[in-house]
């Protein structure tokens, strides 16, 4: 016990007080409540702090009440007074803190679950006076450890937080972010303790999200007052983790428009040599909770309207290279190096960079911007963006756009009116009611237009116009590919071969990978990206089939970009492309070359057959 906990410091005080300490520390009520009475009104800090035993002999856990009817009040009146009287401790009593928690806990614990026990009193209150208390005891860093190892703190917490928030009392938010920012997260039985108090993630997100927007307003900067606060939120969402739960639920919640302006806000201010620190830490934890969200095409466009590329280019013109050591900046590189870049594949996207890149010029033509270590990076991404924005504009202006009949036993190739859809599915399309019904029954599209419904939804989240440019960058691209060589995975080159020449129909998949700054085209075989699309994102059972009854004139080209709401896993979305040339092309060709017998360089083979190609692909 420590020594300012000890009884023998009650023969220390004056007769006056000693007469009522030492009866209210043997449980009288009456005593007890002249004592806390008597302490208030002296505010003697010394004389306090030899009554400090009096209340640490009430507070016993031995005396909470297990029978709520018959036990006597009289000990639960007592404790409730000395949490009363606790309120006069100061930073001077720090080194009782590890002592006096294990006995403060249970009984702020009780009173939380009771607040009418002893007398009537609002929930809240009660939710105030623990945060405050526990605020308060975190601050001594083996109380903190403590606190954070004791069951149930983190579930009054959250009970609480959901309260404070809806009050007015900023003392009070602000004792709760400071215990938020020494909240540790270590497992998954911790988050799952956070989620079950919160009603799940959703109410998770949406506490963290109201408060967010509680702590600035968007058309100013944040008060110097409640920075720290806001730092506490963004930090505890950092340390949750879990983004594959979480991220969704941001984008659902509007949190990519929300996070964005508060690290926005904090620019608005000026990084001041009194705030720097704090400011950048805010920066960079709103980037890393963005960098799960924004992947999502309409998150990126939430985010980017609300400031983001003046949120990483001010990042790129003050963090330093000593900024490495950030826990939080590697994100910050992975968005402006792939997830940015990355995000150009969407029409959407490219409509707010095309509005919002003109605006950060000036910003970006200083030369103290051209001498910060990232850019290069951002060179590389406005060189991406502006490229993609000048294809969009043509693309908009050229109103030419083919498609090719279905029917395998047609396929011809016209202009887009001139074909209908089907009427079920929306994905196939005919260039007259003989090719749709010869396709529903040999071609067998009855059995697959229904499961083709199901496999769109996975798509659901992106437009048609994201779609069709997608298709018309990638028809681009694979036109300028065509005087590279493309690369084909060495370790399963011998299986294809095998594969090609069992299979003369065997089709192959043209992987066109846009979800890094550069994007790489690869080729693979049609089987073994069936076997890995374990999300089934794309409905093979049509495909495969229909690309073999097309004579080598369809092929089959995979689209990786960004998921809808990517983590550091870097989760895939797989949209495929099917395309119709006039006559047998690359595929087939490739095909021939594999059946051939013996060994040949087979990337200077390929790199020949896309030369041969050129001119058929439409």
């Amino acid at each position: 016990m420590h020594p300012l906990l000890r009884f023998a410091n009650l023969d220390s005080l004056s007769l006056s007080i000693r007469r009522f300490a030492t009866p209210a520390s043997n449980g009288s009520v009456k005593d007890m409540e002249r004592l806390v009475d008597l302490l208030k009104d002296l505010r003697d800090n010394e004389i306090f702090t030899k009554c400090l035993p009096v209340f640490y002999a009430a507070l016993h856990p031995g005396k909470i009440p297990t029978d709520l009817i018959h036990d006597d009040k009289n000990a639960a009146t007592c404790a409730f007074l000395s949490l009363f009287a606790l309120r006069q401790i100061n930073d001077s009593h720090r080194s009782i803190f590890a002592d006096l928690w294990p006995r403060l806990w249970p009984w702020l614990r009780f009173f939380h679950l009771h607040p009418t026990y002893v007398t009537p009193f609002e929930n809240v209150r009660i939710c105030v006076e623990a945060v405050q208390m526990v605020a308060f005891f975190s601050s001594d860093d083996n109380a903190a450890e403590l606190i954070d190892e004791t069951p149930g703190v983190r579930v009054m917490v959250m009970e609480a937080w959901g309260l404070i928030i809806g009050s007015n009392d900023q003392s009070v938010l602000r004792d709760l972010c400071a215990i938020l920012l020494k909240m540790r997260v270590p497992n998954s039985a911790v988050f799952n303790e956070i989620l079950g108090s919160t009603h799940g993630v959703n109410g998770l997100i949406g506490l963290i999200v109201n408060t967010i927007r509680r702590l600035f307003s968007i058309n100013e900067s944040v008060p110097p007052e409640n920075l720290d606060s806001l730092r506490s939120i963004l930090f505890f969402l950092w340390s949750l983790g879990n983004k594959d739960t979480i991220s969704p639920v941001l984008v659902s919640a509007g949190a990519s428009s929300i996070l964005t302006s508060a690290a926005n806000a904090c620019i608005k201010k000026g990084m001041d040599l009194n705030t720097v620190t704090k400011r950048r830490d805010i920066i960079l934890l709103c980037v890393d909770a963005l960098s799960g969200a924004i992947p999502c095409c309409e998150a990126m466009c939430d985010s980017l309207r609300s400031g983001l590329l003046r949120c990483i280019g001010f990042g790129v013109s003050f963090l330093e290279s000593d900024s490495e050591d950030s826990p939080w900046m590697e994100a910050f590189k992975d968005v402006l190096k792939n997830v940015l870049p990355a995000s150009t594949v969407y029409h959407s996207v490219l409509v707010e960079l095309r509005q919002e890149l003109p605006k950060y010029r000036e910003m970006t033509s200083l030369d103290a911007f051209k001498l910060s270590h990232l850019y290069e990076d951002w060179a590389a991404f406005e060189v991406i963006a502006l490229d993609r924005i000048t294809f969009m504009i043509d693309m908009e202006t050229d109103k030419t756009s083919l498609k090719a009949c279905c029917n395998t036993e047609c396929g011809v190739i016209l202009d887009k009116f001139k074909f209908k859809c089907c009427s079920q599915c929306k994905q196939v399309v005919y260039c007259s009611a003989t090719c749709q019904t010869a396709d529903w029954t040999r071609g067998n599209h009855r059995f697959h237009c229904r499961p083709m419904i199901l496999a769109t939804l996975m798509n659901k989240d992106l437009s048609p116009r994201n779609i069709s440019f997608m298709r018309k960058l990638l028809h681009r691209d694979i036109m300028r590919t065509t005087n590279q060589s493309a690369q084909f995975p060495e370790p399963s080159l011998r299986q294809t071969k095998a594969l090609a020449r069992r299979h003369s129909t065997h089709p192959f998949v043209t992987v066109h990978d846009y979800t890094i700054r550069k994007p790489m085209t690869a080729l693979s075989d049609v089987y073994s990206l069936k076997a890995s699309d374990t999300e089934k994102q794309v409905y093979w059972d049509e495909l495969i089939p229909r690309v073999a009854r097309s004579g080598g004139r369809m092929e089959l080209h995979l689209m990786v970009v960004p998921h809808r709401c990517a983590t550091r896993t870097r989760r895939m979305r797989w949209v495929l492309f099917p395309q119709w040339s006039d006559r047998p092309a690359f595929h087939h060709g490739l095909h021939r070359l594999l059946r051939q017998e013996g060994e040949f360089d087979h990337e200077a083979e390929i790199k020949e057959l896309f030369k041969e190609c050129e001119k058929i692909v439409r």
